[in-house]
């Protein structure tokens, strides 16, 4: 929201200061630490589950009135009805987006009238996925253009329950696993050869004490998979991706799957929607990977930091089960896959299984903690070398910040059909990350906040269209601290390896 709304901003649009100030208190208060790890009583997430509404439909009318604002003043005009795409990633980036064209046969054409590959939404009649490109920060415009549907043919070959893309080869077992994945690329299996990925276990979660708040080391000793599987379907396959509907019945539960496999990245998507009604369970998904290394890295709060996936002494036991933000990975020299994540965030890796934990259900202090329906994503992103080699730091990123999209009136507006509002590059072309990017609480000008993600030495230019007045780093209270030299476009940083 911050992003739309200081690109809006910078076209004259009152910045919302006082809307995304209420929506920043009502988060935060909410980071309590009872209150963000599940272990408080049940009256507590009734009170926060309102404040979570109100701070959300704040952030969804920053965003709507900011993209609404952005598409008013771009060049619009042409055949068929216009959508705007806005990325608020600080590089280029082609992505899918989903846009409501009604059921009658469309094409899709870009800003310059050159044929775009997209697809029906299966379940969703009129809504089509479209895979475009976007400028950093920026937007551009399409257009649905009545006419035959022109989107391309499949992107998969299938034979039952197996798939192939031009980038993975995948097959699913009885018990709807992925009994083998093959990256086409490295021309490598992604998995140990004879044991299956994305294996869905339940474990018994019995602490000693403490049962919301604590997991123990034994948790992975008395478990059982999920093989009742209901249905294996294959609901799309079109030129942008194949996705593969699975449901399965685990124990009182149900878990669906849409697993999705690209054209564009090798990252394989599993959005999973639970009704989770068990007891004293934890819910994994298992990935014995085909790579061995002594360590295994984790994203952290800026940064990344790489711990043993040995038992070897008592520190490296005790950490049974530790923390990541958007992703974890395990790469030896010359391979390696990443798990990735949009709101999961306990892993453990033994040897070279990593486990992402997606679900409890402690009956203490809330009986009722974590029953009914859950939403979320896990990825698989194979590699070749390291984790910094195989785009892991930007596949995250566009995970968890999708595209944003805006029915635009057609009109000739000032702007034109692509543009953009601030861009960040390095000179090695690896993603400096751009966590913030808002108008100064004084009101004179932008701060934006961004880090070194890789461990590296970085010569960083930031850009924009508009004039450069002034730059200077600020610390985080927004204290100027030093001038900096600047150009009308923008300026140029060094920052070392982690640095803010």
């Amino acid at each position: 929201a911050e992003v739309a709304a200081s690109a809006a901003a910078m076209l004259g649009q009152t910045y919302p200061s006082e809307k995304l100030e209420e929506a920043w208190k009502l988060m935060l208060f909410n980071q309590f630490h009872d209150i963000l790890p599940g272990s408080s009583i049940a009256p507590v997430y009734e009170d926060a589950d309102g404040d979570y509404q109100r701070a959300f439909e704040i952030i969804s009318g920053v965003t709507s009135d900011a993209l609404k604002a952005i598409a008013s003043q771009a060049d619009t005009m042409g055949e068929g009805k216009a959508h705007m795409v806005f990325n608020p990633l600080p590089w280029e980036r082609t992505d899918i987006v989903e846009i409501e064209t009604g059921a009658n046969a469309v094409r899709l054409t870009d800003c310059e009238g050159m044929a775009l590959a997209f697809q029906r939404v299966a379940g969703a009649p009129g809504r089509v996925a479209v895979l475009v490109t976007v400028p950093p920060c920026g937007w551009t415009i399409i257009r649905a253009v009545s006419g035959e549907h022109s989107g391309g043919g499949p992107i998969a070959e299938t034979s039952g329950r197996k798939l192939q893309t031009p980038l993975i080869s995948a097959e699913f077992n009885r018990f709807g696993q992925l009994s083998r994945m093959v990256d086409l690329h490295a021309g490598r299996d992604v998995f140990t050869p004879g044991e299956a990925g994305n294996r869905l276990i339940l474990a018994e979660d019995i602490p000693v004490e403490y049962e919301a708040w604590d997991i123990e080391e034994w948790i992975n000793d008395k478990t059982r998979e999920v093989r009742e599987l209901e249905s294996f379907e294959v609901v799309e396959n079109g030129p942008v991706r194949a996705v593969v509907r699975l449901a399965w019945k685990a124990g009182k539960s149900t878990i669906t799957q849409r697993v999705s496999f690209y054209g564009h990245t090798r990252r394989v998507d599993f959005s999973t929607l639970v009704d989770w009604r068990e007891r004293k369970t934890m819910l994994k998904a298992v990935f014995p990977l085909a790579v061995r290394s002594r360590r295994a890295t984790y994203e952290i709060q800026f940064g990344a930091i790489d711990r043993s996936t040995q038992e070897s002494n008592p520190w490296d036991w005790a950490r049974f089960e530790v923390a990541a933000q958007k992703w974890a990975d395990l790469s030896q020299a010359d391979y390696g896959v990443s798990i990735l994540n949009d709101s999961k965030y306990g892993y453990d890796t033994k040897g070279s299984v990593m486990r992402l934990s997606l679900l409890r259900s402690p009956e203490c202090p809330d009986p009722e903690a974590d029953q009914g329906l859950h939403a979320f994503t896990y990825s698989v992103l194979p590699h070749r070398g390291s984790w910094q080699a195989g785009s892991t730091v930007a596949e995250a990123q566009e995970l968890n910040i999708p595209l944003m999209t805006a029915a635009a009136a057609s009109a000739p507006g000032p702007l034109p059909s692509e543009g953009w509002f601030f861009k960040i590059e390095a000179e090695d072309g690896a993603p400096v990350i751009l966590s913030a990017l808002k108008k100064c609480e004084d009101g004179k000008g932008f701060v934006a906040r961004m880090y070194e993600p890789h461990g590296r030495n970085a010569r960083v230019t930031v850009s924009t269209p508009f004039a450069v007045k002034a730059a200077a780093s600020v610390n985080i209270l927004e204290d100027e601290k030093a001038s900096l030299r600047h150009r009308s476009s923008g300026v140029t940083v060094e920052l070392g390896p982690w640095k803010i």
